[in-house]
């Protein structure tokens, strides 16, 4: 039996759909290739997507898709440290472990004063050390979860604890605070969703 071509490049092209239409079913968000549940579980709450953005260093080379849950009633107020949040980052590229702490350190420069920097530097320092290279298609994850702490996680797996609401504020504003390493990747992980 000879197939034509056509049918079989159609159907290649349908059968990578398949991935992007089951998490669109599933209620998940797509954002490139990465897709973000609608809710997620921090602690024991159910925490709902806020939103979704994808991350372009100097607005050209894709890096991550990134995923903010968060509660509705926080309202952009993501240091409350009665809030539970959670921060997933899909990684499009290749990115060694050092270059994690360096562009936290740039960021975290801007964001602190002199006084919470230094009252910060061992939990910040403990947290560093825990990063991994990352792959194209590994996920990270930043939790806090309220009266435990900020987990980090590499696929599901995690890597440290850090104590403190006073941590969670320092290093979630990485991405959402007053100096973020992108204002308008902040800005859309803030926005609710439609």
């Amino acid at each position: 039996m000879n197939i034509p071509r056509w049918w079989v490049v159609l159907l290649a092209f349908l059968l990578m759909l398949f991935p992007v239409l089951d998490a669109r079913r599933a209620g998940a968000v797509v954002v490139g290739d990465s897709a973000f549940a609608d809710i997620a579980t921090v602690g024991e709450q159910a925490v709902p997507l806020r939103n979704a953005a994808l991350y372009r260093y100097l607005n050209l080379i894709s890096v991550y898709a990134a995923g903010l849950y968060l509660p509705a009633e926080a309202r952009g107020d993501f240091c409350r440290p009665d809030t539970p949040k959670r921060l997933e980052l899909s990684y499009l590229v290749e990115i060694a472990a050092g270059d994690f702490a360096r562009s936290a350190n740039h960021v975290l420069a801007k964001n602190l004063s002199s006084e919470d920097a230094a009252a910060l530097a061992d939990r910040i320092e403990t947290l560093h050390r825990a990063y991994r290279d990352v792959d194209k298609g590994d996920r990270y994850s930043l939790t806090y979860i309220p009266g435990e702490g900020t987990e980090l996680a590499l696929n599901d797996s995690v890597l440290v604890k850090v104590d403190g609401a006073d941590f969670a504020c320092a290093y979630f504003g990485i991405w959402l605070g007053p100096e973020p390493i992108d204002d308008g990747l902040r800005d859309r992980l803030l926005q609710l969703r439609e």
